[in-house]
């Protein structure tokens, strides 16, 4: 399975050690993030620690842990669908434009979010992390 990551799930595997975290890390799926997305999880470091209740170490090695699975492309990649992922979520959430140009730039179906509202546009399909488990299911 092909997916790019939106940056929610990476924050959900490093508050929990839960389903999602085990997916990122089978590494017979290909996951991709933006490479901005490494610094957007960085500043919320303090406030997983809370959460989570892991040392700056540990959360730091966790980090990488899950990087390591995690196919980092870089801005220049993601450019070449930008302006088609700009026009479609001009009415969504701008803030999201970089993972759909993403999906178009790596020609990837889908996106794994549980930001509802990606769901408003038409370009790829986003996938919440349950339909993510039920079609994992399915496939066994």
């Amino acid at each position: 399975m092909k997916l790019v990551v939106d940056t929610n799930i990476v924050l959900s595997a490093l508050i929990k050690n839960s389903t999602t975290r085990s997916i990122l890390q089978n590494p017979s799926h290909g996951f991709y993030l933006p490479e901005y997305a490494i610094e957007e999880v960085r500043k919320y470091f303090d406030l997983i620690q809370t959460k989570s209740g892991l040392t700056k170490k540990d959360l730091e090695l966790l980090f990488d842990v899950l990087l390591s699975n995690l196919k980092v492309v870089a801005m220049k990649e993601i450019l070449r669908g930008f302006d088609e992922a700009s026009d479609a979520m001009s009415n969504v959430d701008e803030k999201d434009v970089l993972f759909v140009a993403l999906a178009l730039s790596i020609s990837c179906e889908w996106i794994w979010s549980n930001d509802g509202h990606l769901k408003g546009q038409k370009l790829v399909k986003v996938w919440n992390t349950a339909e993510i488990v039920e079609r994992l299911e399915k496939s066994f």
